[in-house]
Parts: structure tokens; sequence; C-alpha cells
């Protein structure tokens, strides 16, 4: 079930950022010297039929380019049109591939539309077109596995690339920032790792959701992947930026066809909002420099309203709690209101949600460690009984899940 995204990977470069240093001639340009380094793995690929290989060395590209720092998405922009200037320039062999590769990868429309006119433009000349490229991805089939709580998820998507049949692994932590994807890449025999996922589910407790809803699956998948960008270099792999650039695009392709066979659906971001995200990473409003203080001004605006409705929202579901329960002693209003307020910071608003899991962070880490006054555990451990009681039908747990998590707070 391993990915295969690491196949054949170039060595990263040492002390070096593409784009940067020296540009006193072709020697010394690191952007150039990174293509050349790229340009045959490319060429590679034109005979393969699968676009694992292609999609995994451009995953490689955007990562190297992907700095996550304030001016990150510019300085991809702009190193992303100069590699289109390389590509057109040079005339080698894995042009198209390597074209074909961003234009199915980048996020930005335009950017793809731009990787795509100039590909055909290079097959009109003459250059070869990848045999992967001839065909769509297209998703044929979803399985996931989860458990009761919503602590864990598995999933695998399977697509079609012509004749080929690719997989697409994702495992989500629903307990890191409310829905973190913590693995994923593509296989390349998804037979494989569907009976590996059995294997594991049949370990770990986890059960086949035969309801579940692609697009919705994958649109959980795609934000988990997004949520992965807030992790610690620790909890990942070298490799995993480039895997989750090919995983979320993957993604796309099943979230756009979705948009296209609604009538009424919501489009991804425009060209204009992204021109809107670039002008805001370098500071600016469009069209416009805005002073400092205007900025700090609005982004202490935007957090003032953000913690408003937090409060609202918490207030209002802990007055429902104590109007449901008849229970607002103090002690019992400061336990559910620490809880919501964890469930809202850390759990994605999930304010309802409880799971072994989470019971276990919020009692040994949040209550039982001073996030509230001190609390007897006898007098915790009743609550978090009817605190789960209260939340079980909310979220629609059966009475083996309940009484699992009854079983759990006994030390059963």
């Amino acid at each position: 079930m391993s990915p295969v995204s690491r196949k054949r990977k170039p060595k990263k470069p040492k002390n070096r950022q593409p784009g940067s240093g020296s540009q006193s001639g072709p020697e010394s340009d690191p952007l150039l010297e990174l293509y050349v380094e790229l340009e045959r793995p490319f060429a590679d690929t034109l005979a393969t039929a699968s676009p694992i290989e292609a999609h995994s060395l451009g995953g490689y590209l955007l990562d190297l380019w992907d700095t996550q720092d304030d001016a990150g998405r510019q300085r991809r922009n702009e190193l992303f049109y100069a590699w289109l200037d390389l590509a057109e320039d040079r005339n080698g062999p894995g042009a198209v591939p390597m074209l074909r590769a961003l234009a199915f990868l980048i996020d930005r429309p335009e950017m793809r539309r731009d990787a795509e006119t100039l590909a055909d433009r290079l097959v009109a000349d003459g250059f070869t077109e990848p045999e992967w490229a001839k065909h769509p991805v297209t998703v044929t089939a979803l399985h996931r596995y989860a458990d009761a709580y919503g602590d864990e998820a598995n999933m695998l998507f399977e697509f079609t690339a012509g004749n080929e049949k690719v997989g697409l692994l994702a495992l989500l932590d629903g307990n890191i920032f409310g829905g973190t994807v913590m693995e994923t890449g593509l296989v390349e025999d998804p037979a494989a790792a569907l009976r590996d996922l059995n294997e594991d589910a049949q370990e770990e407790g986890l059960v086949l959701d035969a309801d579940a809803d692609l697009t919705g699956t994958a649109l959980d998948a795609w934000e988990g992947l997004d949520a992965s960008l807030d992790l610690p270099e620790h909890m990942v792999d070298e490799d995993f930026g480039a895997r989750r650039w090919v995983a979320q695009a993957w993604l796309r392709t099943i979230i756009e066809l979705a948009d296209e066979t609604e009538e009424e659906s919501e489009d991804w971001l425009s060209d204009e909002d992204y021109a809107e995200l670039d002008d805001a990473e370098a500071g600016a409003a469009p069209g416009t420099r805005p002073q400092h203080e205007d900025t700090e001004a609005a982004a202490g605006s935007l957090d003032g309203e953000i913690e408003a409705l937090r409060q609202e929202q918490i207030d209002e579901m802990a007055a429902r709690y104590v109007r449901e329960t008849g229970r607002g002693s103090a002690s019992e209003l400061g336990m559910v209101k620490q809880i919501l307020g964890y469930s809202w910071d850390y759990d994605g608003g999930r304010l309802t949600r409880v799971s072994p899991v989470k019971l276990d962070l919020i009692s040994e880490t949040l209550l039982a460690e001073g996030g509230l006054e001190p609390v007897d555990p006898a007098e915790l451990t009743a609550f978090l009984h009817r605190w789960v009681d209260w939340c079980a039908p909310r979220e629609e747990l059966s009475e083996h899940a309940v009484a699992a998590l009854h079983q759990r707070l006994n030390g059963e």
C-alpha cells in the first residue's frame, strides 16, 4: 500500500533555491540547472501509459517552489512562468511532458491554461505528446473505511487513465485540526491497496462506509490535505509536500466534475480571486498598496468578528445544554464551555463530536491539567458521562458506540 511517488526522484539540490542566486549566465542560473536536471526524467515518461511518474516529478518541482512564506504564491507564479519560458526556448523532448504535468497539477486556472496552450503549440510543431497525457484521469470507485466517531478515515479512490488503473490513498486523522491527511500518495495497484485497507480495517475496528458520497469524501480529503500545510515538519516525511500537490490535483478532477453536473455549484477560485490573493500576500489590495496600519486594522477587525462568532456559538450551545439537561451550576457550565471552546479551536468546530481520543484529550490535557478550576476526578467523570449522552443523538451514534464511550470513561 506504499505510495510510489518517491520512485526515480532527483536528488534535492543542496543549499539552492530555484530562481535565486547569481544570474550572470546559464551556468550560474539555478532555475536552468534544475530544468536541465529534470528534463531527462520527464522525457523518459513519454512512452509510459501511467501518469504516476510524470505527476510525481511535477509534484516534486512544485514543492520546491512552494516556500509557504508571505510571498510564497507570488514567488511560485514567477518561477512557473520563468519555467514556461525555458520550456519554450530549449525545445527539448522533456518540455511537453513537463508542461502537461504542471498543467494538471497547478491550482490556478489561468496558469493551467497557459501551460496547456504552450504544450499544444509544441505538439503542433512536431514534439511528441506523452502517451499518458492522451487520456483523461477518471474516477471509477471509492472505498472509505472509518470508525464510528470521526477519529480516523482511510480512503482509497480508484481511477483510470487510458487502460491504466491507479489508486489514490489518503489517511485522515480526525483529531488534528479537525481532520488532517497524514499520509497520501498514488498507488500502482489499487487492488493490492484495497486488500491492505481491508486488513487494516479489521485490525483497527474500522467499517466500510458503503454509502460514502464520492464528492463529499473527495472534499474531506482535499481539505485534510490543505490542513496538513500547518503540520510541523517532523510529523511528515520530506516528500509529503510533493505528494500533496499530486493528490489534490487528482481529487480536483472529482470535485470539478461534480461542479459541472450540478445546476448551482460553487466554482473553484477564479483568476480574479487568485489575483486578489497575490495582492494580499504582497501586502496590497487590488490596484493599491494600503498602509501597514490599515492592514493591521483590517486583520484585527476580522479576528474580532471570528472571536465574536466563536463566543456566540459556544454560548448558544451551552444554553441549549443547560435547558435540555436542567444542569446549570457554575461548575457544570464551566466544563461545558471549556469543551465547546476546545472543539471550536482544535476540532474543526465540531462542537458535539465525542470519541475515545477526544475524550482522552479533554480529560487528560484540557480539564485535568488546569483548563478549569481544579475539578474532582469523580465529578469530571460523571460530567463526561452526561456529556456523551447529550451529544450522542446529535452525532447519530449507535447504542454500541455510546456504550463503548461509557466503558472508556469507566476505565474498562
